[in-house]
C-alpha cells in the first residue's frame, strides 16, 4: 500500500511573513498529504497543520509566528471509503519563519536638503541627500 509509505521532507523554506513552504518527495497513488509545524521537536504542542488534498510535491503551512523556528514534517493519506489511512511521518526539517516579505518595496526618504545655487530663472537647486530602507507592505 502506497499510503504506508512515511514521506521525507526534501525542503522547507519561508519567503513570505507567517509562512513556511514545504517540497517532499512524492508517493504515487496517494490522496493527498498532511504538513505538520511545531516549535516543539517532539510535537508535542503548538502544532499548526496544512491539508494538501492533490499528489503534489509541495505546500504551505500559513498563520505561523514571525521570527520563530518550526520543526517540519510530512506524512501522506488515502482515502478508503469515508476513512482516510495515514502513513508514518519521515524525517523532520527545520525552517526559520521571516519577519518581512521578501521581494518588499523600497522607499526612500529624504534627511536633509541644502541649497546651492539659483538659476538664471529664479529656481532654486537642491542638493539632497536621502536613505533607503526595505519597508513591510
Amino acid at each position: 500500500d502506497p499510503a504506508m509509505k512515511p514521506v521525507n521532507v526534501k525542503r522547507a523554506k519561508s519567503s513570505a511573513k507567517k509562512k513556511a513552504t514545504v517540497s517532499w518527495t512524492k508517493v504515487w497513488g496517494v490522496t493527498g498529504y498532511e504538513i505538520q509545524c511545531s516549535t516543539k521537536k517532539n510535537f508535542s504542542s503548538g502544532i499548526k497543520s496544512a491539508t494538501v488534498k492533490k499528489n503534489t510535491g509541495s505546500g504551505t503551512v500559513t498563520k505561523l509566528t514571525s521570527g520563530k523556528t518550526y520543526y517540519v514534517r510530512v506524512r501522506s493519506y488515502q482515502k478508503c471509503g469515508s476513512v482516510n489511512v495515514y502513513s508514518d511521518f519521515g524525517k523532520t526539517k527545520t525552517v526559520s519563519v521571516t519577519h518581512i516579505k521578501t521581494g518588499c518595496h523600497r522607499s526612500r526618504f529624504f534627511v536633509s536638503q541644502e541649497r546651492i545655487s539659483v538659476s538664471a530663472a529664479g529656481r532654486a537647486l537642491f542638493k539632497c541627500e536621502s536613505v533607503w530602507y526595505d519597508r513591510e507592505n
